[in-house]
């Protein structure tokens, strides 16, 4: 089994820290490799909390007594006092995350956040959760400056964050609005880059028409827009902060040929690249 963790203090003591609003107490990943099967029992739990994310394979938890299997993008979360028990096989793969913390308003971030009326939560396949986790155990490891503290704010942040896709996964439209999600992350990071939003759309096994509307209703915009206002926005930056040419910058953003760039600048701002520079 692989195993990263991070712990505040001894690693076997069941920390309940009131001097601070939030506490971390500690945090891990494991991942089943060779192992056939991890089992962890607790009763009568731990005087902390404690939050489980399934980020890959499945794991069977008993909550309440009742055997409940769950795949990946699930949230597990017990209270202090509360039997533990979960184990996980190796025949999924699974990715198991942790996280135990406390502190005087733990109880309320939990509340605030509405993930007190149930112990499971299913909050999705994103790439922000896990992130959150292993920022957690690295500030353990190295134990730097200010690293309690730190990690205190990304349990907040992650619990905010597991609120929101768990909105989000109610929605009826949960499955159309992560596919727009991810193409608007996609434009972001290859705007420079020649977009063709039909061989986008073909890759993705959906229809051009429907994506392009639905992006418009999504965001205002149309793909084609949407890139372009992201062009626009970048060369407003780099007219504005360094002494590149009107060419280079064109090349920069994705448009290869000068004047073709100038006129949609133009069309967009109502100023050519240069005289926007000027003014």
């Amino acid at each position: 089994m692989k195993m990263l963790v991070g712990f505040f203090k001894n690693e076997f003591e069941d920390i309940v820290n009131t001097l601070y609003d939030i506490a971390i107490n500690s945090c891990g990943r494991y991942e089943l490799v060779k192992q056939k099967r991890f089992k962890t029992y607790r009763p009568g739990g731990r005087d902390d909390y404690q939050l489980l994310y399934v980020a890959k394979g499945i794991a069977l938890f008993n909550i309440n007594g009742e055997e409940q299997v769950l795949s990946e993008g699930n949230i597990v979360l017990y209270l202090p006092g509360e039997d533990q028990c979960y184990q996980y096989s190796n025949e999924t793969s699974p990715v198991i995350y942790w996280l135990h913390f406390s502190g005087y308003n733990a109880l309320k971030l939990l509340e605030d956040n509405n993930l007190l009326n149930e112990r499971i939560f299913f909050v999705g396949i994103n790439g922000d959760i896990p992130l959150l986790f292993d920022k957690i155990i690295k500030e353990l490891q190295f134990s730097k400056g200010q690293y309690f503290e730190l990690c205190n704010l990304y349990i907040k942040e992650l619990v905010t964050l597991c609120y929101r896709y768990l909105v989000e996964s109610k929605s009826p439209t949960y499955k159309q609005n992560k596919l727009l999600d991810e193409s608007i992350e996609y434009f972001n990071d290859n705007f420079n880059k020649t977009i063709s939003i039909k061989d986008y759309a073909n890759d993705h096994n959906i229809s051009c028409c429907w994506f392009i509307r639905s992006f418009k209703s999504y965001t205002g915009k149309t793909p084609t827009q949407y890139i372009t206002n992201i062009r626009i926005n970048k060369a407003k930056n780099l007219l504005l902060g360094n002494s590149l040419t009107i060419g280079e910058i064109g090349d920069l953003i994705g448009y290869q040929n000068p004047l073709y760039f100038s006129r949609i600048f133009k069309k967009n701002v109502g100023l050519a690249p240069m005289g926007y520079r000027h003014k």
